[in-house]
């Protein structure tokens, strides 16, 4: 766990208050104990004991949803937070001397969409608000860290480009499986798939969401 001299009271002495944000895409990526949300608050909240934050003075938000979309207002709970520093900062706007901590897991839980996370930064830099990533130990807009927005940056670039890679391998991969004849998604439980020929049969008849997309899809082209 990284701490910032505990002994001269940094984060006590620079910060009013303190939020940790931590967003999962998918249930299913939450079952994993290794980025679960329970782990990656649990980890922002013994990073920011550590360096002599109380527990009164941590606003914990999360969610599960996907850090590539474009419009951060439909992540529900990030939402809130920004509601909240704004609400926070007409309450107390005689305390801009101190700044407020953003702390996230790792700069991809924040954003995997570079435009998305440049709004947000933006609002958050105006409500003098410092960001700080737990596993990257990078900052934005802490002034005794000033190249540290750069590396921000750089992280964010690498996330929006590995969702987007992946984006395209997953709709190249579900466009040949069509074209070779495949039926997408799972036989419901207890059931058969079969082929015949070049194409395959589930005994239910209900299409795959998936297969309706990508159908769609081949049909655009």
């Amino acid at each position: 766990m990284t701490t910032f001299g505990q002994s001269s009271n940094y984060f006590k002495n620079k910060f009013s208050m303190a939020i940790t944000y931590s967003r999962v895409s998918t249930q299913n990526q939450n079952n994993n104990y290794s980025m679960s949300l329970h782990t990656q608050r649990s980890e922002m909240s013994k990073f920011l004991l550590g360096n002599k934050i109380k527990m009164t003075n941590i606003n914990e938000f999360c969610d599960i949803g996907s850090g590539y979309k474009k419009d951060y207002t439909k992540l529900e709970n990030l939402n809130r937070a920004i509601n909240f520093i704004n609400d926070y900062r007409r309450g107390y706007g005689y305390n801009y001397n101190k700044q407020i901590i953003f702390v996230i897991y790792d700069i991809s839980r924040f954003s995997r969409n570079i435009k998305n996370a440049m709004n947000l930064l933006n609002m958050l830099e105006r409500n003098n608000v410092c960001v700080y990533s737990l596993v990257d130990q990078i900052w934005y807009n802490n002034e005794d860290f000033p190249m540290h927005k750069y590396h921000f940056m750089d992280k964010l670039i690498s996330s929006e480009k590995y969702s987007q890679e992946l984006s395209i391998k997953m709709s190249n991969s579900a466009k040949s499986r069509l074209i070779r004849g495949d039926i997408l998604g799972r036989t419901p439980y207890g059931r058969e798939s079969y082929r015949e020929g070049r194409s395959e049969e589930h005994t239910s008849e209900l299409q795959s969401p998936m297969y309706l997309v990508c159908r769609l899809l081949l049909e655009k082209k």
